[in-house]
């Protein structure tokens, strides 16, 4: 009996370290929260990470995104060239809220430029299907937390 309970005292001790890793992980991770949903993100901040985006993937993890973050708000475009996967596109305003949303863009559609009609500071890129499995909406809030080192 002693053997069992030092075996479950180990294994509880390692999943709570694990637990513990997790977390220190998630902590450290660029995060994007809209409603109860989040997503471990990729930065594009710069014009080369820009111009690359999500080019090339054939696959994005599930609960993974990409955001591009601008110096400037603006109507930026966004298109399909070289992607492999569909993705739901997110433009996010400079107060964090959702300005604009397309869905289940499909990597045919280039060379269609996206873009909307409000100003953005962010555009977020998801695996087509996040924005209506959780029910997103213009307006929605959204937030943006960037460890320092972005």
């Amino acid at each position: 009996i002693y053997f069992i309970l030092l075996v479950l005292f180990v294994l509880l001790a390692l999943g709570g370290f694990y637990r513990i890793q997790e977390k220190k992980i998630a902590a450290i991770s660029p995060l994007v929260t809209i409603g109860a949903k989040t997503y471990f993100i990729e930065i594009a901040n710069s014009d080369a990470s820009r111009e690359k985006g999500l080019s090339g993937r054939k696959m994005l993890n599930e609960d993974s995104g990409m955001l591009f973050i601008f110096s400037t708000p603006n109507q930026y475009g966004f298109w399909m060239k070289d992607t492999l996967i569909p993705l739901d596109m997110i433009w996010i305003g400079e107060d964090k809220h959702i300005v604009h949303i397309e869905k289940n863009v499909l990597p045919e559609s280039y060379p269609t430029l996206y873009s909307p009609e409000e100003d953005a500071l962010y555009v977020l890129e998801l695996n087509a299907g996040e924005v209506e499995k959780n029910f997103f909406a213009v307006g929605d809030q959204v937030s943006i937390f960037l460890p320092e080192s972005h």
